[in-house]
């Protein structure tokens, strides 16, 4: 047994010593702050993970630099900004003006190639090229084309800006005001007078900078402990749960993967319309129902973590309305089970809440999941009906769409299948069945 023993323990040495040192944002643990820090970024106060999930799309679009976690990163380069010299972390989504930012800049460098060849591809590069002389004079002028080039240049200077140290410690606004003054600015970490949270921070940010991890860790745990004590007796601060809950379901990727589940019920019920399999289709029914479950849960918990009702921008806008077309999905199955139409309405609802979670999940940028407040005409209560109605509206457009194509095929498929003189067409005298 002794002899065992001592031969899995040198095998798990040796799978350790092969494997290598852990690097240390695999050791830095984030998760206290992402669970229990606060941050008044865009009119509202978001958990940490929330704030650095939308804050780094700014720099580096969708992307993210060698696998590393938003939080992580965030920290990284406010304390460590020497890391990143040299490193493609500036996201350029127009292609045409990667083809021109490469066509001036300077490839004689070593490793430039490599570098251009990376950039067309993922559109990422380092703040150095784009600083060269020759692409800024290239920008200049490209920014006088204001139809095609003057925004993406501008995204270029605001990503450049939103990487500097200083613009990152100045967004960091996690003190809350004192006394839990609503109309009071949240403030930075250098208003503080909490001689605590002061020896905290420093502490944290020299472990970071020597690479002890166990220290930041320890530190990182500490601050996400004493921070919301400075609102203690006021509302203004979040509770740990409303921030756990919102950073989980970001981390979940705002529960999108559910078109897998409406693209399952799709396939049955599909199979079920066409070859009028009843098993089949009850088991699509089934999983249709599962995934509307799902959908429900995804915008019930957006709700709670937002504070209103799921209608605020584009991403809630497509996520709500198809929700609302699977419900009336459901419905109208259950009203028309017994009739001919049985199957459609779940399956166009199906259909429509399918491709609107994939496009949200394929298409992070233009679609933002990220949380922002109300817009003010929806304070008016005749305006807020309106609204509410016309996204439920895009949804049934899309239903009745797919019903018309479905019934359209169908009168095809008859029609050609009783010139053939195979089909119930030619058999009912010319009359569709």
């Amino acid at each position: 047994m002794k002899h065992i023993t001592t031969l899995l323990l040198f095998l798990f040495g040796g799978v350790l010593f092969a494997a290598g040192p852990v690097p240390f944002e695999d050791q830095v643990d984030m998760t206290p702050w992402s669970d229990r820090v606060a941050v008044f970024t865009e009119g509202r106060v978001k958990s940490f993970e929330t704030f650095s999930r939308s804050y780094m799309p700014f720099i580096m679009g969708s992307r993210s630099f060698e696998g590393q976690e938003a939080s992580f990163t965030f920290f990284d380069m406010m304390i460590m900004p020497q890391r990143y010299v040299g490193k493609d972390i500036i996201y350029v989504k127009n292609k045409g003006l990667r083809a021109a930012i490469v066509g001036k800049a300077d490839t004689t460098i070593l490793g430039a190639k490599d570098q251009m060849d990376r950039f067309m591809k993922r559109g990422l590069i380092s703040k150095e090229v784009l600083q060269q002389p020759t692409v800024l004079r290239l920008l200049g002028r490209l920014r006088q084309d204001v139809m095609r080039f003057a925004s993406p240049v501008e995204r270029i200077e605001s990503a450049i800006g939103a990487s500097d140290p200083r613009s990152l410690w100045g967004s960091l606004r996690i003190v809350p005001p004192p006394g839990g003054a609503w109309n009071a600015p949240w403030t930075t970490l250098d208003t503080v007078t909490d001689l605590a949270i002061i020896g905290a921070w420093e502490k944290m940010v020299e472990a970071w900078r020597s690479g002890d991890a166990n220290t930041v860790n320890a530190q990182l745990a500490t601050l996400s402990v004493l921070l919301p004590q400075l609102a203690a007796g006021s509302e203004l601060y979040p509770t740990s749960t409303k921030l756990k809950l919102e950073s989980v379901y970001f981390r979940m990727g705002n529960f999108t993967m559910i078109w897998l589940v409406y693209l399952a019920s799709i396939v049955m019920l599909l199979m079920a319309f066409v070859y009028r399999f009843e098993g089949v289709g009850r088991i699509g029914i089934c999983v249709f129902v599962l995934a509307l479950s799902l959908h429900t849960t995804a915008v019930i918990w957006r709700w709670y973590v937002s504070g209103r009702f799921p209608n605020a921008n584009m991403f809630e806008a497509i996520t709500t309305a198809t929700w609302m077309g699977a419900v009336f999905g459901l419905c109208m199955e259950t009203l028309v089970r017994r009739t001919a139409t049985k199957y459609v309405f779940s399956l166009a609802a199906a259909m429509a809440a399918m491709i609107a979670l994939l496009a949200t999940r394929l298409y992070p940028l233009e679609l933002s999941p990220h949380i922002s407040n109300k817009m003010p005409v929806l304070h008016d209560i005749w305006l807020y009906i309106h609204t509410n109605f016309i996204i439920f509206s895009y949804c049934l457009i899309f239903i009745a769409a797919v019903s018309a194509t479905i019934y359209l095929v169908r009168r095809i498929v008859q029609k050609y299948r009783g010139h053939d003189g195979t089909g119930d067409y030619a058999r009912s005298g010319g009359v569709a069945s």
